[in-house]
């Protein structure tokens, strides 16, 4: 234990909280609502942890924030941690923002005399003709007005004759006119006048046409931290004991669709007490905004036995997505073997249902599927379907533990290490392995995988790990 005096104001440097990774002085950081880095010393937990002592550990001194959350933790679970609170992290982000400081050019010569430049440029050119002369007049009196007198202007046109003088009239006429249309061109090209000249937002001269109005979209139900609530509004039996229950978005209310194995967590209050728990739903109708959810019902499950008695049209809260298999892709791997007992089909099935759904998916399924009796099994109906309108994507083998149950002909007993290596693919670098559903069977099949020559799965889970439990 630390032997810092410490109150819950204390502020610690991460160099600090790196220091506490010993097993008997053990310390983490986790983000809370609006605080980053909050820390707490979790020594005296570490022997009781649910999830066991190495996982505590393996964060000991770090942020562990991600962790914390992509497992999904029940309300008791943060209740618990805030009684370890002993301060915050100093690592406030400040980001830095580049300064523009805008250099406005000198401006060019005014396009009043531009005209006349233009003029006094042409001149030349006709040097030898009164016409070069009277544009080099012309424009010398504008510039020059002091210097070039009407008596000098009169006197250069007596000088000529009638036919030059014509001539010199027209002329002018031409110059006037270039005179006109040099100005316009020297202004187009005024470099003083960049982007940096005009204010940052320049309203419309004139009412401009928009689009069609839209209605606001509607509000979304679900929230991947907040509980919101749902209304319970179907419930049916599918086997002895597992219900299908269905949850309903309040009117007005939209329900965006759940990324394949995410799952949602459930809160109520049972015996005056909070009780919170995680399923993965079959199917999310974003169109009727209503969640399907199979669960089975032990007879010392809280929250089954709630939703079971519950009236219809009560309401639950909600909250989610969540869990560490995220960001499925179909380049995730080639091969995709499934573990699966009872309920823990439904991560599963989510999984199945993305893959044969997408044409471009060409990733090959192969589902094992124990049950006790052939009447426990789950979504039999649309697994079987599925599997005969895809034979190329998905084979299914399913298993009965009861070996005594009548009419069933398929696998019997125990999915043990040598039907694991029968009947799923070989074990590669594109292959991966998915289990779910009691835990000893789940501690079971993943010994037999790491057997069979898989990696160890990780304390940290991700999607791409080579076996995933979920």
């Amino acid at each position: 234990m630390t032997t810092e005096k410490v109150t819950k104001d204390s502020v610690f440097t991460v160099e600090q909280l790196a220091a506490h990774n010993k097993p008997d002085d053990l310390w983490i950081a986790v983000d809370g609502k609006g605080q980053n880095g909050l820390l707490y010393d979790i020594t005296e937990y570490t022997e009781v942890h649910p999830g066991g002592v190495q996982i505590l550990r393996g964060v000991g001194g770090t942020n562990a924030t991600t962790a914390f959350h992509d497992v999904g933790h029940s309300e008791d679970a943060y209740d618990t941690l805030r009684t370890f609170l002993v301060g915050t992290l100093d690592h406030v982000e400040t980001r830095i923002r580049p300064t523009f400081k805008s250099t406005v050019l000198p401006p060019t010569p005014s396009s009043t005399h531009s005209g006349f430049y233009a003029l006094l440029a042409i001149g030349p050119a006709g040097l030898k003709q009164p016409t070069g002369v009277l544009c080099m007049i012309v424009a010398a009196k504008f510039l020059w007005p002091d210097l070039v007198t009407m008596t000098v202007f009169t006197g250069a046109i007596a000088a000529v004759s009638s036919f030059w003088q014509g001539v010199m009239l027209s002329s002018a006429a031409i110059g006037v006119g270039l005179w006109v249309v040099g100005g316009e061109i020297t202004k187009s090209l005024d470099m003083a006048k960049t982007l940096r000249r005009y204010p940052p937002v320049i309203k419309p001269t004139k009412a401009l046409r928009g689009p069609p109005r839209i209605a606001a979209p509607r509000a979304s139900t679900l929230d991947a931290v907040n509980f919101r609530p749902l209304i319970l509004t179907e419930r049916t039996r599918l086997t002895v004991n597992t219900h299908k229950f269905i949850l309903q978005a309040q009117d007005g209310q939209a329900l965006q669709g759940l990324p394949p194995g995410q799952h949602l967590q459930l809160r109520a209050e049972v015996d005056n007490a909070i009780v919170t728990r995680s399923y993965t739903p079959t199917f999310v109708d974003t169109q009727l905004a209503r969640v399907e959810l199979v669960i089975k019902i032990y007879a010392a499950g809280k929250m089954g036995n709630h939703l079971l008695h519950l009236p219809l049209g009560a309401l639950v809260d909600v909250r989610g997505p969540g869990g560490a298999f995220k960001n499925y892709h179909r380049f995730l791997c080639t091969d995709l073997a499934m573990i699966a007992g009872g309920t823990g089909i439904t991560p599963m099935w989510q999984v199945i249902r993305t893959i044969c759904g997408n044409p471009e998916d060409e990733t090959r399924i192969t589902l094992l599927y124990v049950n006790r009796t052939q009447g426990d099994i789950l979504l039999r109906d649309e697994i079987s379907s599925l599997a005969a309108q895809f034979p190329n994507k998905l084979k299914v083998h399913y298993f009965v533990s009861d070996e005594q149950d009548p009419g069933w002909i398929g696998e019997c007993g125990r999915i043990t290490a040598q039907r694991l290596a029968l009947l799923l693919p070989p074990v590669s670098k594109t292959a991966k392995y998915l289990v779910c559903g009691p835990d000893p069977m789940v501690k079971q099949v993943t010994q037999d995988l790491v057997g069979l020559g898989c990696h160890t799965p990780k304390t940290f889970k991700h999607a791409t790990d080579q076996v995933f439990v979920f």
